[in-house]
């Protein structure tokens, strides 16, 4: 296959054209998925948190609250920490999330009414340690509403989604609940997906590949097929025909080139058969013609030989003379008009001849010439012989054919 041909440059226009649709295709979708997915992923973080916030909002035992705040870090793989309205902590449950300062995970934390561990004015938990979360959060929360963000959080070292929910008592704000996911398993549950669409993209270009060049082959087969016929046609071979494969353009294509080879093997074989008809007329010509000259030169001979004289025939030798000369008048005459011989289509005057005179005047005319060779001719014709339609001067020219 030559990319330079007309099917290789189909197969790279239907290859090209599939790639880009593909390509962006996997982009929008790649984008779509993954705010998708993160947007479910909080949605799961608030309704989890939300959830907890209710089971433990004004419970007063804390081994239950252990257990609750435990079976959320465990679920989530997240880092879960309550806090009352004044910032103490009071739970905390961080399990092992592959982030940093992990001196701390996997312990639970219960400070209750105790502050002296956090500092807002310096920005952290203990001296080196980062705060866990914004004062800024902490305030939006203790207003009674709910925070989700995605940041980057120092405390953890690491990209993490932070949920966080007001903890309600008798409808007062009493503290919050705060929940740190990291976004390392989700972007890697993430990027499985995404390789997914990935593999899904190579296939599908491969699978286009073949179908293109498939489609690209089945659809210009037979604008080669008819290549061949037409120089084919070129060469005077009309016998091929192209296989119409169906009846859109490329079929009607096919069809009126079928059509086209028909009609020129009939033009031809028309113009063969024109020039042969004009073979056989000239032959057909020059034998008309040889007999009037050869009556015309035997009576002249005659004439110059004395023999007219002495008979006494001389007025009757030049009036034979005289009629084949007109004879070949009006021969040349339908010589001159060649256009209705071409079209078959050769006037004939009707008109009635008496047969007897037209044979009394060929016997006339060839009585001399037959003598000459030693012939007689004898002409017997049955009395009052009704008139006959025709053309005398052809059915003279005929009687002279046989004649001569």
């Amino acid at each position: 296959m030559r990319l330079s041909g007309i099917v290789g440059r189909l197969w790279l226009a239907m290859l090209l054209l599939v790639v880009i649709v593909l390509g962006l295709t996997v982009l929008i979708q790649a984008g779509i998925l993954k705010n998708t997915y993160y947007q479910q992923q909080e949605d799961r973080l608030l309704q989890e948190g939300e959830k907890l916030a209710e089971a433990i909002s004004g419970e007063r035992d804390s081994e239950l609250v252990t257990r609750q705040v435990r079976f959320l870090a465990r679920l989530m793989g997240a880092s879960v920490m309550v806090i009352d309205a004044r910032g103490a902590v009071l739970q905390w449950q961080a399990m092992d999330m592959g982030m940093g300062h992990r001196m701390m995970m996997g312990r639970e934390w219960e400070m209750p009414g105790r502050r002296g561990n956090l500092s807002w004015d310096s920005g952290a938990w203990l001296p080196g340690i980062p705060l866990p979360f914004e004062r800024e959060q902490l305030d939006q929360i203790l207003k009674g509403q709910s925070v989700i963000e995605r940041e980057y959080s120092p405390f953890f070292d690491a990209e993490v989604l932070v949920a966080g929910i007001p903890l309600r008592s008798n409808g007062q704000v009493t503290g919050a609940l705060f929940i740190h996911a990291p976004l390392a398993p989700l972007a890697a549950n993430l990027g499985a997906l995404q390789r997914v669409i990935v593999y899904a993209l190579i296939l599908g270009v491969l699978l286009a590949t073949l179908l293109s060049l498939f489609f690209s082959r089945m659809l210009t087969g037979p604008l080669v097929q008819m290549n061949k016929v037409a120089r084919a046609m070129a060469t005077g071979d009309f016998s091929r025909q192209v296989a119409v494969p169906s009846r859109d353009e490329l079929g009607l294509l096919a069809e009126s080139l079928n059509v086209l080879s028909h009609e020129l093997q009939e033009k031809i074989a028309a113009l063969e058969k024109v020039d042969q008809n004009r073979r056989e007329f000239v032959a057909n010509v020059s034998h008309e013609l040889r007999t009037p000259l050869t009556v015309i030169q035997g009576y002249a001979e005659a004439i110059q030989d004395g023999l007219a004289r002495q008979e006494g025939r001389e007025e009757e030798y030049l009036g034979n003379i005289l009629e084949e000369v007109q004879r070949l008048r009006r021969m040349v005459d339908d010589l001159l008009d060649l256009r209705r011989m071409d079209e078959g289509q050769v006037l004939i005057k009707q008109e009635l001849v008496d047969i007897a005179v037209l044979v009394q005047r060929v016997k006339e005319r060839f009585s001399s010439l037959a003598g000459e060779k030693g012939a007689v001719l004898d002409v017997r014709l049955e009395e009052k012989l009704p008139p006959v339609i025709g053309e005398a001067d052809r059915l003279e020219q005929v009687l002279i054919n046989l004649v001569d």
